[in-house]
């Protein structure tokens, strides 16, 4: 009976540690994604195929805010971002496209679940930020490259799932960001265009 009991109350105490509620606080994390940039707007970071929509190879950031919980299902989050890679290539006679770093703010609405002693998670809200691009083209068979940098609107969404390990509380990511709108402008002779940012990818954030 003794034994049986002990099971229990073991059993009890593992699945409330388990279930335990994502609370309020700071955390801080590390991204990896694949980044894309285009004419038209990449939904879920995911570029149609096409010379105007050029992709990117690996793009990789950290990012940091505060997460404030009204419940034990419900909450927001105020985060900044920053993401780095390097060019959107589409064959090496199309223009390439640089964006050495791209810096947003972030607000997310939470909702989380429980599932099986697991909680999950999902997310949406608005990214603002600061992008640059440089572009390398050939003209009449000469090299030339240009710059432009602006404001740049996304939507977030994603999915989330948080977990305790070495006892930290740490929560991974999939998240997609869609660029709306950007001011980012290039001109060229006869020929404006703006260029959208969009990402898919995985991040990790330990909670303090």
């Amino acid at each position: 009976m003794k034994k049986i009991l002990a099971s229990v109350a073991l059993a009890s105490a593992l699945l409330s540690s388990a279930a335990v509620a994502e609370e309020s606080g700071y955390f801080a994390g590390l991204s990896w994604g694949y980044g894309s940039s285009g004419e038209n707007i990449s939904w879920l970071g995911l570029s149609k195929p096409g010379p105007q929509n050029l992709r990117s190879a690996l793009r990789f950031g950290v990012y940091g805010g505060y997460t404030q919980m009204f419940s034990d299902t419900l909450g927001a989050r105020y985060y900044a971002n920053i993401d780095f890679g390097g060019a959107y290539k589409s064959g090496s006679n199309s223009p390439h496209f640089e964006a050495p770093w791209n810096i947003y703010v972030n607000a997310d609405a939470l909702y989380n679940f429980d599932l099986g002693g697991v909680e999950l998670g999902a997310f949406g809200g608005l990214a603002i930020g600061y992008v640059q691009h440089k572009a390398k083209y050939k003209v009449n068979g000469s090299s030339v490259s240009s710059s432009t940098s602006g404001v740049d609107l996304g939507l977030n969404l994603g999915l989330r799932v948080n977990y305790e390990l070495l006892g930290s509380w740490f929560s991974t990511e999939l998240y997609t960001r869609t660029g709306l709108y950007t001011s980012a402008k290039f001109s060229r002779p006869s020929e404006e265009y703006y260029r959208n940012t969009s990402i898919i990818g995985l991040r990790t954030s330990y909670k303090f």
